[in-house]
Order: C-alpha cells, then sequence, then structure tokens
C-alpha cells in the first residue's frame, strides 16, 4: 500500500494491544454463539425461540461451572415426589396451594435456598405482596433474600410460586447473562437468508395456519432479477415438479415446491434427486447451475424426509410475538423497489408506518382469542400486501391531497373488518 500512496505506512506494534488473548477468545464465542441462535431460530417457531436460548444460556453456564444440578434439576421437575408425611405445615394455605407448598418443601433442601421454608413463617406479609405483585421477576425479593440469591436461584423461586411468570423470568436471564440480542429473536430477512444459501441448499418453510411465503419469494425473484418456477404438488404433479426442477438446474432459475406435505410419498424421490445434484462436482458435464434455488414449503411432519431437513435451510412463516418484532417483519415484505414506486414519498412513509402499525396490532390482539376478535380470523401477509398497494395507488391519484375517507372504507371496511 505504500506503493499506492506514501501516507500509508502501517506496522503491527502501532496496533491496539489493550485486548488480551483471553478476551479476544471470549469475543470470538460471544460472536458464534450469537451466529448460532440467529442460524438456528430461522426455523424454530416463535414460541420455542425462548426455550432454545434459555437451553443455550444453560449449557454455556453449566460448562462454566455457574448452575448447580440440584438448581438445574429444580427448574426441570420442581417438587414433584416430595414426601408430605415428612413435610413441615404449610403456614399460608389460604394463598399458597400444596404444589406450590411442594416446590418450596423441595426448594428448602438445596443449600442455596436453605431457610426459604421458615422466611415464609416469619415474613407473610412480605411474601404475600410480591407473590401478588404483577411482574414478581423484577420486584425485590422480601428480606434479605433479594442479595443472597443468585438470578439462577431467582428463576427457581418463581417457578416454585409463579408458574405463570417463568417465561418472563427466563427472558430475563437470557438478557442478563448473554445479551439483550438472545431473548430478542433477529426480524425475519428472506434476502439475507438467501444470500446465505446456495445451489445445493434446499430452503424450507415450515409452515403455520394463515401464512403463505409465496409473494415473498416472487418478490425476492422479482427484486433479483430472477426467474422462479412455482408447483403447488398434489396428486399428478410430481412429472412437473421434476421436470421445473430439471429445468432450473440447467437453466438457473429457481423453483418453489409449495405444499410438499400433501406428496410426502414422492418425497423419496425428490430426496434421491437433491442427493444426485448435491454429489456432482463443477467440472462435471450435468453440474447444477450456480444460480439456481430449490424453495420448499411444508407443514410439520413426522414423515418429511429428515436429510432434506439436515441439509437445507429452514425457516418458520408465523407471525412473530411484539410489536416491535411484527413490525420490523412487515416492513422487510417491502423491498426497495416498492418502497421507491410512490411519489408522494413523505405521505407514504408516514401511512406506511402506520400501517405497519395496526397490522401488528391485529396480530398481537388474537392473542385474546374472543375477547380480542367476535370471529376467529388469521390476519395474513396477503391482507397487509393489498393494503400497501392501495395505499401507493391512492396517494399517486390524489397528489394535491391526502385522501383519507378513501383510505378508510377499503382498509378498515373490506379487508380488514368484513371479516370479523
Amino acid at each position: 500500500m505504500g506503493r499506492v500512496d506514501p501516507m500509508y505506512q502501517f506496522s503491527l506494534d502501532a496496533s491496539p494491544k489493550n485486548i488480551t488473548g483471553t478476551e479476544r477468545c471470549r469475543q470470538i464465542n460471544v460472536a458464534h454463539t450469537l451466529s448460532v441462535y440467529q442460524y438456528t431460530c430461522r426455523g424454530l417457531f416463535e414460541r420455542d425461540k425462548l426455550l432454545f436460548a434459555l437451553q443455550l444460556c444453560l449449557r454455556i453456564m453449566t460448562s462454566e461451572n455457574k448452575v448447580p444440578k440440584q438448581e438445574f434439576d429444580f427448574l426441570c421437575y420442581g417438587g414433584a415426589g416430595i414426601e408430605r408425611a415428612d413435610q413441615r405445615p404449610n403456614p399460608c394455605p389460604e394463598w399458597i396451594d400444596a404444589g406450590a407448598w411442594d416446590n418450596i418443601t423441595a426448594l428448602d433442601s438445596i443449600p442455596a435456598c436453605m431457610g426459604i421454608a421458615s422466611a415464609f413463617e416469619q415474613g407473610q406479609r412480605d411474601w404475600r405482596a410480591w407473590f401478588t405483585s404483577s411482574e414478581p421477576e423484577e420486584t425485590p425479593l422480601p428480606g434479605d433474600w433479594e442479595n443472597k440469591v443468585t438470578e439462577m436461584q431467582r428463576i427457581c423461586i418463581i417457578r416454585a410460586l409463579r408458574l405463570d411468570r417463568v417465561l418472563f423470568c427466563a427472558s430475563r436471564f437470557v438478557r442478563l447473562n448473554l445479551g439483550p440480542q438472545f431473548a430478542d429473536p433477529p426480524p425475519f430477512d428472506l434476502r439475507a437468508i438467501f444470500q446465505s444459501s446456495n445451489h445445493r441448499t434446499p430452503l424450507i418453510f415450515v409452515l403455520s395456519p394463515g401464512v403463505d411465503p409465496t409473494a415473498q419469494v416472487k418478490s425476492l425473484a422479482n427484486d433479483l432479477s430472477t426467474n422462479v418456477d412455482i408447483c403447488a404438488l398434489g396428486q399428478g404433479q410430481a412429472p412437473v415438479a421434476m421436470s421445473l426442477m430439471n429445468l432450473g438446474l440447467r437453466s438457473g432459475s429457481w423453483v418453489f415446491l409449495a405444499n410438499c406435505h400433501l406428496m410426502l410419498s414422492w418425497m423419496p424421490e425428490l430426496e434421491k434427486r437433491i442427493a444426485e445434484y448435491c454429489a456432482m462436482t463443477e467440472d462435471m458435464p450435468h453440474a447444477p447451475h450456480c444460480d439456481f434455488r430449490l424453495w420448499l414449503s411444508a407443514s410439520p411432519s413426522p414423515k418429511f424426509p429428515i436429510a432434506i431437513l439436515q441439509r437445507g435451510i429452514k425457516m418458520t412463516t408465523e407471525p412473530p410475538r411484539g410489536l416491535r418484532a411484527n413490525m420490523l417483519k412487515l416492513y422487510n415484505l417491502v423491498g426497495e423497489e416498492q418502497f421507491g414506486r410512490c411519489q408522494q414519498r413523505l405521505k407514504y412513509q408516514r401511512l406506511l408506518f402506520s400501517l405497519c402499525w395496526f397490522h401488528a396490532l391485529l396480530l398481537e390482539r388474537r392473542k385474546f382469542k374472543s375477547l380480542g376478535f367476535n370471529v376467529p380470523y388469521e390476519f395474513n401477509e396477503s391482507d397487509y400486501s393489498i393494503c400497501h398497494d392501495l395505499v401507493i395507488v391512492f396517494l399517486d391519484e390524489y397528489p394535491d391531497e391526502t385522501p383519507s375517507m378513501n383510505l378508510n372504507c377499503p382498509f378498515g371496511t373490506c379487508v380488514f373488518f368484513s371479516i370479523i
């Protein structure tokens, strides 16, 4: 570089030396762990992502001898198998049921928590106030227990008395021990997933009710100026699917085989074909084109070939949990070309935010079931895409003023609330 410019003079002696070898190894481990977490989360349903993060955290801490086996066993099994004949009397039967007192008795046998049963006898009022708090995982424990227990022991106490708050406490535990990036699953980004794949890697959508990834694949193919051939599998579609695959392997186009769970009897043949072209080297005459991608979608099934699952990149297609995560996913559905279509840029950006916020609220409201909506409905990405296209159309047709009434009618009456 010194020949390019005389000022380009560098030396290792001037490089930062404040990072030791141990610290550098720790940083590499953290980065690798985060990469594994993000990669695995792509193929997990939302309900299982926190469980995986907790398992990952506990495994790491166990390898560092930070989690005693007794505490881990209690977290898994609670007070199961406790001998009630030798159990001390429950001092607060009016708000601690028999199962919870079994847990407290078992927890009292763990050395770090010894004396917690007698603490309930001595401080019933303080423990009841903690027990009835809305967020016990964030509320200080009574007496000197707040300063005595570790975060692992806090989870055990929550598990003993407030099972309904264990997941919230587990999220706090992961956040404190691994970092906040492990407690918040990464948003779904199909482009990033595509970039991590190659022509020998099947990309597999694990379907959930009310979600169809076809539009996302077509949108990505359009952004990348790539042709995608779609085949909805069903009776008699095996020859069509195989023909499209052979064409894609030669020309470098994408092939999307939707609803593989409807043709499980044909899956072994698909597995064999994938193994055949993956075994080919680049110098062979019929080697797969480097631009070829095989996309699959299937509902969970124990009969789906394990070899395809292990070879491919798995992605779940369900709405994430939380307003923030839902809004991030909705924003990721809008490609660069779509984002630049509307001429009224400022109005479009504001209405896009409002639409994402509104749709995310509808998705979150579903968890209240009949209290949320009179008629259950899976608000899907098609509803969102229709409204997004309508925003662009109406803004371009009315450049002088925002057509609020024209937007409220199709959004509120036709697309969303007409179905509930």
